[in-house]
């Protein structure tokens, strides 16, 4: 057991056993030491990263200020891009990211609602004349969501029908029982 002075374990060795604790011992804390370097660097990258990776996906912001002045959107690009520091290619990047994001969430609000009125009962002519479509197109979108809801049903749906089915064949086996 350790005593309060560390000389009182060390009695029984040698001079030789010492020095080769002590030189095991060093090389253990050069080891930790360097670890913790590299943890602390790590860490720092992280942050780093994590930083840049935010200010990047903040730069369509600044593409818009310069488009609301006035400016066309590769002028804007090429202003945020001398305002920033940031190539024009990652700002160029990061803009049609955006753009393209916002693209895909109008499609889709447009085709739950197309979805919608088409449960309402109205006709592909009616959905086409109010949401300024081709009835065509309208045709098209219906049948293509249709597919991705019957090949990627809700799973929530799927309960149920399966529980009213069940609920069914129960009642049918106790009609024939009667």
């Amino acid at each position: 057991m350790l005593g309060n002075n560390i000389d009182d374990t060390l009695t029984d060795l040698d001079y030789s056993g010492l020095y080769k604790m002590a030189e095991w011992h060093d090389k253990q804390a050069t080891i930790l030491r360097a670890r913790a370097q590299t943890l602390q660097e790590y860490e720092y990258m992280q942050d780093k990263v994590t930083l840049r990776v935010e200010f990047l996906r903040n730069t369509p912001k600044i593409v818009m200020r310069y488009l609301k002045q006035g400016h066309s959107a590769e002028r804007a690009c090429e202003l945020a891009a001398q305002h920033t520091g940031v190539e024009l290619k990652t700002i160029a990047t990061h803009w049609k990211r955006f753009i393209d994001d916002k693209e895909r969430k109008s499609v889709r609000l447009r085709n739950s609602l197309i979805l919608e009125l088409h449960g309402l009962g109205l006709t592909n002519v009616n959905i086409a004349e109010r949401l300024n479509m081709h009835p065509g197109s309208v045709s098209r979108i219906l049948k293509a969501e249709k597919c991705k809801r019957i090949y990627n049903p809700n799973p929530e749906r799927i309960a149920l029908f399966s529980q009213k089915q069940n609920d069914n064949q129960s009642l049918h086996h106790i009609k024939n029982r009667a």
